[in-house]
């Protein structure tokens, strides 16, 4: 083979159907840049899951049943997808999934490809082995690769399905972990025919022994401002309603939320790392450029990354001696002007409640097109939000405090979602009270608020042997199911001072107040005879 002649060969990436289809594929679009800085010249980038909600969006509206009536119900639930007992049960029976199944393994043979990659994510793991099961039953010889957050998940757990198809097979090798120079690496070994995995950090494949092996986790990208801009240049625009175009801030985080998974991607604080607001101006530029961002036409950056404000924990050094986040706003308004709607965007993102969004800052975010922040409020009590480990200095922090945060981004025209969470572990009747408390007193302060239907045990918090999640802590009932499975059980876990009707009863009141106070909610979930008024409102 001359010289480099193997990165000619066909190489397929996708997403299967699992969600809402508002986001353009980020991670799809940063592996096919990796992939062309590496010199691989036919790279295909597809968006199945924009497909299945674009062909079937008269019939499924917000769920998930372009099929068959009766199935409605259980294909609104996500849980429906990342459960894989109802999933085989109750979707997998349906003869269009199947037929859907074929489809998507024809469309990716298309061209004879060497390679087919699959991101994966918690809803659509079930329904894309199977596609990987077809794409092999009809061609062997295709290589094929998974990545994505479920793919690093599957690293803590021994026992996972993803390993399971390693030793059958189905799947050659298993990304963890940062993927945007371990993908580049294996497509290259793979084209090259040399099937050198063990070489290769952060990656799992099947052993001469026939064995699931794994290498090293693989060291973070140190620089942000090195990777390559995400290429979009497969990806129909058009197809997308209200399209969410995601501008990657930073990667890491600071924080060890007790509640939150992050933890399983980003081991520390050390991991945080950002990009500089020249870096993020350059993409957004090329963006308008390409011909993502039209004038005249309402468009959403959504800033990922940990949150907006990057400079919480350590002021960024930039050349002006700003926050990044503010020299990313004057760098914006220089650009585009500082009239209002001159910029031909608007954008929004996580945010800390932290001092520094002052009302100057405020106002000068409103000018460079911020358009709504979401905060990890979850309670008004101080006390839990020290036990889910938020990070705030708990000296300083009160409710004021953060309602005045509130108050500097309302008054500047930006609007404020609040992300709750009710019957968080030892959360007591006094500590629901001042989370209604703060919501009555600052209620017009806050837009809308996104709401757990109540908290919920993941399996990996259900761990007997660990005394902060286990048995002996919250009396969880026994069973538990498998990876993604949200049985009763890990809803309806218990403990003495906060049981799974008490959570019900303080999700009705909420409830009420919402209802009464016109308050939008947003919630992914809620138990039976419970509704959601005025869902979707504020965020569509």
């Amino acid at each position: 083979m001359k010289t480099e002649e193997y990165k000619n060969k066909q190489i397929n990436i996708c997403w299967t159907p699992f969600g809402y289809s508002y986001s353009v594929p980020l991670s799809l679009g940063y592996l096919k840049s990796s992939l062309t800085e590496n010199r691989f010249t036919n790279v295909k980038v597809t968006d199945f899951n924009q497909d299945f909600w674009h062909r079937n969006k008269e019939e499924l509206g917000r769920g998930l049943d372009p099929f068959e009536e009766r199935y409605r119900t259980i294909l609104q639930d996500v849980t429906s997808w990342n459960n894989p007992q109802n999933y085989y049960e109750k979707i997998h029976t349906i003869g269009q999934i199947k037929d859907l199944i074929n489809e998507y393994r024809d469309t990716l043979l298309e061209n004879n490809p060497s390679i087919i990659g699959f991101c994966i994510f918690n809803t659509n793991i079930w329904f894309t082995l199977e596609v990987c099961t077809a794409l092999k039953i009809k061609n062997p010889d295709v290589k094929i690769l998974i990545g994505g957050p479920e793919a690093t998940a599957s690293h803590y757990d021994a026992n996972h399905k993803l390993k399971e198809m390693i030793k059958m097979n189905i799947v050659d090798a298993i990304v963890f972990g940062e993927g945007d120079i371990t993908v580049a690496e294996v497509c290259e070994t793979i084209c090259k025919e040399e099937y050198d995995y063990k070489s290769i950090d952060g990656l799992y494949y099947l052993g001469e022994d026939g064995e699931v092996k794994n290498t090293k986790w693989r060291d973070f990208i140190k620089d942000l401002d090195n990777v390559a801009i995400p290429d979009y240049s497969d990806i129909d625009f058009s197809l997308y309603q209200q399209p969410e175009i995601p501008i990657v801030l930073s990667r890491g985080c600071n924080y060890s939320c007790n509640y939150c998974g992050v933890k399983l991607y980003w081991k520390k604080a050390s991991d945080f790392r950002k990009r500089s607001p020249q870096n993020i101006l350059e993409e957004i530029l090329y963006l308008d450029e390409s011909g993502y961002l039209p004038r005249g036409q309402f468009n959403f950056l959504s800033w990922k990354g940990a949150y907006v404000n990057t400079d919480v924990v350590k002021k960024a050094e930039t050349e002006s001696g700003k926050s990044i986040l503010e020299e990313l706003c004057d760098k914006i308004v220089e650009h585009y002007g500082d009239k209002e709607w001159d910029v031909p965007f608007q954008w929004g993102g996580w945010a800390r409640i932290d001092k520094n969004l002052t009302d100057d800052v405020c106002r000068k975010m409103f000018k460079a097109g911020c358009h709504h922040l979401t905060f990890g409020f979850e309670s008004g009590s101080a006390r839990i939000n020290k036990e889910m480990r938020k990070g705030y200095k708990f000296k300083e922090y009160d409710n004021e405090y953060a309602a005045n945060v509130f108050k500097n981004c309302m008054n500047n025209g930006i609007q404020v979602v609040l992300f709750l969470i009710i019957g968080y572990p030892t959360e007591t009747k006094e500590d629901f009270e001042e989370t209604m408390k703060f919501l009555k007193k600052y209620r017009k302060w806050i837009d809308a608020v996104y709401c757990m239907s109540t908290f919920i045990l993941s399996k990996e918090m259900m761990n007997d042997d660990d005394p902060k999640w286990g048995k002996s802590a919250f009396h969880i009932r026994s069973a538990r199911g498998g990876g993604g499975d949200l049985t009763p059980h890990a809803i309806e876990w218990e403990s003495d001072v906060n049981t799974y009707e008490e959570r019900l009863e303080r999700l009705e009141i909420f409830k009420k107040f919402a209802e009464e106070s016109k308050l939008t909610t947003i919630s992914p979930r809620l138990p039976d005879g419970l509704s959601t008024p005025n869902q979707g409102t504020t965020m569509d």
